[in-house]
C-alpha cells in the first residue's frame, strides 16, 4: 500500500531522502558526470544523456484545435514540461515500453497527491488534451512509464518503494525544467512571444549564451514553434544535469528556419520569479479537498449584482493574482464554487479566465 505522500512530504522538507526510507545514501561527487567511466548509477543516470523536452502550449493551440481549458490554464512567462527523457550514453532511446514492467504504475497523480511538488507538476507539467485529472494522470502515466522507469537514480534499490521512485524522477524533471529557463534567455534576447516571425538560428544563439553546450531541436505544427529539446547530461552532488553537445534524434515535426513564436496566454509578458522558476510557496498549512466530482459548496444566494462579493477577502478577486488560501473570506460562496469548478483557479493561480468565472459560473456581475 502506497505511505501517505502527505506526511512523507512534510517530513522530506525536513531530512534527507535517504534518512526518510531508511536507506545508507551513496557518496554523489559534484564531479560526477554520467557516461564517463563507472559512476555510481543512484547518483547519475545510467541513461545518462537526459533530453530536456519543454512545450510552448500557445504555439500549439495557434495550430491545432486545443480544449478550451488549455490555454488559460498554461503557466505564464515560461515554458511547461512535456517531459525529461534518459537515453543512452550511445545516443539512442531505451525500450519504448520503458525499462521496469513492474513499476508500470497507473495512479501518479493519486501517488504525487499532496506532496509538496504537486502544485508545481499540475502547474508546469500541463497535458495539451486537457486540464482534468484523468487527462494529466494519463500524461504522467506515459512519462512515467516510458521515461522515469529508465532514469536509474529513481529505481527504488536507491530511494525506496512506496512512492519514493516517482517522487524522485517528477522532482528531479521539475527543477530541470526551472535551471533551464529558456523563456528568459529569448526575452533577454529581444525574442519574445508576440506572435512575430523569428530565425531559428538567433533563437538557438540566445539560449546557448545562456547555457553553453546545450544544443537545441525546435518542433512546429505549421510555422508555430511549440515544442524545445535540449541536450543534457546527468550529473551528480545534486546538480541532476548540466548541458552537454551531441546530436539530438531527428523528428518529422521538426521546425524550418525561422518560427512564430506566438503570444501567450496573458500577452506579451515579461519574466517575473527568475523567469519560470517555481515560485516559493508562502503558505504551508493550506488544506487542500479533495479533488473530487461532489465536491459541496455553498449555495449562491446573494444577488446577481454580486452584494457581499469578496466582502473579507485580502484583495479583490476582479483582479489577476495568486490563489485565495481561504475561500471563506467570501460569504457568496463563489469562489468556493469556481476553486469547485476549476482546479486552477482554486488551487495554483487566480488568472485572468478566473475573474470571468465570477459572472459565469456564479451569475454575479460584481467584476463586470
Amino acid at each position: 500500500m502506497i505511505f501517505s505522500l502527505l506526511s512523507a512530504a512534510a517530513l522530506a522538507q525536513a531530512m534527507p531522502l535517504d534518512a526518510l526510507f531508511g536507506r545508507v545514501a551513496p557518496s554523489c561527487s559534484v564531479n560526477a558526470v554520467a557516461c564517463q567511466g563507472k559512476p555510481n548509477v543512484c547518483c547519475v543516470p545510467s541513461n545518462g544523456k537526459l533530453v530536456l523536452s519543454i512545450q510552448w502550449l500557445p504555439g500549439w493551440c495557434a495550430a491545432n484545435n486545443c480544449a478550451a481549458d488549455i490555454l488559460p490554464s498554461a503557466p505564464e512567462a515560461t515554458w511547461s514540461i512535456h517531459g525529461l527523457w534518459p537515453d543512452t550514453c550511445a545516443g539512442t532511446q531505451p525500450p519504448k515500453n520503458g525499462c521496469d514492467n513492474a513499476r508500470q504504475y497507473q495512479n501518479i497523480n493519486d501517488m504525487l497527491t499532496g506532496t509538496a511538488i504537486y502544485d508545481d507538476l499540475v502547474k508546469y507539467w500541463i497535458s495539451y488534451k486537457g486540464t482534468d485529472i484523468a487527462s494529466y494522470n494519463s500524461f504522467w502515466v506515459h512519462e512515467w512509464g516510458v521515461h522515469g522507469t529508465c532514469y536509474s537514480t529513481a529505481n527504488t534499490a536507491c530511494v525506496g518503494s512506496n512512492g519514493a521512485d516517482v517522487l524522485k524522477f517528477f522532482s528531479d524533471a521539475l527543477a530541470v525544467r526551472q535551471k533551464f529557463d529558456v523563456y528568459s534567455a529569448l526575452w533577454n534576447a529581444g525574442i519574445k512571444p508576440d506572435g512575430n516571425t523569428y530565425n531559428t538560428d538567433d533563437m538557438t544563439a540566445a539560449i546557448q549564451s545562456a547555457f553553453p553546450g546545450v544544443n537545441v531541436q525546435y518542433l512546429c505544427t505549421g510555422d508555430y514553434v511549440n515544442e524545445m529539446q535540449l541536450s543534457l547530461i546527468g550529473v551528480g552532488g545534486g546538480q541532476i544535469a548540466k548541458p552537454q553537445s551531441y546530436p539530438l534524434l531527428g523528428s518529422n515535426k521538426e521546425c524550418g528556419a525561422t518560427v512564430i513564436y506566438a503570444e501567450g496566454p496573458n500577452g506579451v509578458v515579461p519574466p517575473s520569479n527568475g523567469g519560470g522558476v517555481v515560485p516559493t510557496k508562502t503558505t504551508t498549512n493550506v488544506v487542500i479537498p479533495p479533488k473530487t466530482t461532489d465536491v459541496v459548496v455553498p449555495p449562491v444566494t446573494t444577488p446577481s449584482s454580486g452584494a457581499g462579493f469578496a466582502a473579507n477577502c485580502p484583495r479583490s478577486p476582479c483582479e489577476p493574482g495568486n490563489k485565495f488560501t481561504d475561500f471563506s473570506c467570501d460569504p457568496t460562496g463563489c469562489l468556493s464554487k469556481i476553486a469547485a469548478a476549476d482546479y486552477h483557479c482554486g488551487y495554483i493561480g487566480w488568472k485572468k479566465y478566473c475573474v470571468g468565472l465570477v459572472s459565469s459560473v456564479c451569475g454575479l456581475d460584481a467584476c463586470a
